[in-house]
């Protein structure tokens, strides 16, 4: 199974009227524990998981977070 991480994160686009921007919202996992819990869950988390032990639910966030900061 291969999946890319960017695909199981919800993404969004607006705009407003008479405004020519475009803003993009992106919903990234809360550093909580009831989030690593949902983390731990992903298909992706647990390929990855499973190529390196050592791989962790905040490697996944950052992962995920550097894209986008």
């Amino acid at each position: 199974m291969t999946s890319n991480w960017n695909d199981e994160i919800p993404q969004s686009q607006s705009s407003f009227k008479n405004d020519k921007r475009i803003i993009k919202t992106v919903s990234l996992t809360a550093p909580s524990g009831a989030a690593n819990r949902a983390v731990g869950s992903m298909p992706l988390y647990k390929q990855l998981k499973q190529k390196n032990p050592e791989f962790n639910t905040l490697d996944f966030r950052i992962m995920q977070y550097r894209e986008f900061f």
